[in-house]
């Protein structure tokens, strides 16, 4: 049972990506997004980037394999990292130096700088 909650309570989360022309708002990533089950949205610094947080797996991945976008507007969905692995590694999180995340912002950050780690890596 103690397996069960803590699949309940883990995030699956998604990042997206769009070309610069293609401006995407919070509210409509959000409103393209929900029609997948319960998620949360946030836009990222850089344009044209943001993560989506789905409590489900089984939402998670049918935007990841069905979501192309609206109105002409290409969104590439691809996975990104479960939060709660994230939770494992306090020490990669900026911050007060409390273990786990305080807000979703701070979640953001972490995986958009892993994201950045892994884009500056050379490809052999």
């Amino acid at each position: 049972q103690q397996q069960k909650q803590q699949q309940d309570q883990a995030e699956y989360v998604v990042r997206l990506r769009w070309e610069s022309p293609a401006q995407y708002t919070l509210e409509a990533l959000h409103q393209v997004l929900t029609k997948y089950g319960s998620v949360a949205v946030a836009l990222s610094r850089r344009p044209g980037r943001a993560l989506a947080s789905f409590s489900r797996w089984a939402d998670a991945d049918m935007a990841v394999r069905y979501e192309r976008g609206s109105g002409g507007n290409a969104l590439d969905v691809q996975w990104a990292e479960a939060v709660d692995q994230l939770r494992a590694e306090p020490d990669q999180l900026q911050g007060d130096g409390e273990e786990g995340l305080q807000s979703f912002e701070q979640y953001e950050e972490a995986v958009l700088a892993r994201m950045r780690a892994k884009d500056a890596q050379p490809v052999a």
